[in-house]
């Protein structure tokens, strides 16, 4: 919030961090006025302090910290870890303007959906710049870039063949884009076998993946959730993936198939509204969810229906 917060980045481990002031009623401000991008450098902390920054686009400051801490890391010879987080382009939709916002309003774009394009070309701006940096400074050479998101596509976005969106349980909610990049058999041979095979990830399979790569076996906890995907054998994933939608959440607009409970074992999906089963899916054999299995495989759907009503029994997670 500005002042020292426990627990907070420290805590979680890391040695620096900057971030938005995330304090309730500063967040919602800036929301409704829709200048977190723009005016967000006025509420910005860096390492339990107000920072003192120029009045540019937030994102832009992102990437000069993110710069600015590889760099001096390069220098002292420290290995470094960077959690960069573009919030780019999460509502409010503010607009970017520029020769990109130009061209996607000759084509047709208005409104929310023009500045979201925007805002989508400085996302890629921002990345591209930290590239370039990585490349002009040697880094590039030994550095694994790990792109990701947290969940589908918002309103007007593109989730190509997949069914839904953010916020629903099908998968154009829940499938999101992995890349990794950087010299990948120069840093592990393993991730060319891995990009090209068909592969079920999840984020908490990353951690255990990079310790491997990193090599840093040694005081790791051995009962992680997470798998080591690039290992020569890895092991038959033991628990099964739940899902579970916002509660305040409707039906998704994009979607045929609204729940707002979901569980992945092995290669079936069962989608559920409450405690009623709603869809299942064979995720191996149809990926885009096309057709439903909820009225063919009875005791398949039995044997899911219980692991989920006893996870959410065993966590209470209705208030989540």
């Amino acid at each position: 919030k500005g002042d020292s917060t426990t627990p907070g980045p420290f805590e979680a481990g890391y040695h620096h961090y900057f971030s938005q002031i995330e304090e309730k009623e500063t967040r919602w401000m800036l929301h409704h006025l829709k200048k977190i991008y723009f005016e967000g450098w006025r509420y910005t902390a860096r390492n339990d302090s107000l920072a003192r920054l120029d009045p540019v686009h937030h994102s832009t400051l992102k990437t000069k910290e993110a710069m600015d801490l590889m760099g001096a890391c390069q220098r002292e010879d420290i290995p470094f870890f960077v959690n960069l987080c573009y919030e780019l382009p999460h509502k409010p939709y503010e607009a970017v303007l520029g020769k990109e916002y130009d061209q996607y309003g000759e084509l047709g774009y208005a409104g929310e959906q023009l500045d979201a394009r925007s805002m989508i070309s400085q996302l890629d701006r921002s990345v591209g710049e930290l590239m370039s940096f990585l490349k002009e400074s040697g880094l590039y050479e030994n550095t694994l870039v790990v792109f990701t998101s947290d969940n589908g596509a918002a309103s007007g976005g593109n989730t190509g063949p997949f069914d839904g969106g953010k916020s629903s349980l099908v998968e154009g909610g829940v499938r999101v884009p992995l890349i990794f990049y950087g010299p990948l058999d120069n840093i592990d041979p393993r991730f060319r076998e891995f990009s090209e095979g068909r592969n079920r990830f999840h984020f908490v399979d990353l951690f255990p993946s990079l310790v491997d790569i990193l090599r840093l076996e040694s005081g790791i906890d051995p009962d992680l959730d997470g798998l080591n995907i690039l290992s020569d054998n890895v092991p038959k994933r033991e628990f099964p993936f739940i899902l579970k939608a916002q509660s305040f959440l409707g039906p998704h607009p994009w979607s045929k198939t609204y729940g707002n409970r979901a569980l992945i074992s092995n290669e079936h999906k069962l989608i559920m509204k409450d405690k009623n089963p709603k869809a299942l899916f064979d995720l191996e054999s149809d990926p885009f969810e096309e057709k439903n299995l909820v009225e063919s495989n009875r005791q398949r759907i039995k044997e899911m229906t219980k692991v989920l009503e006893e996870y959410f029994e065993d966590n209470d997670n209705e208030k989540g």
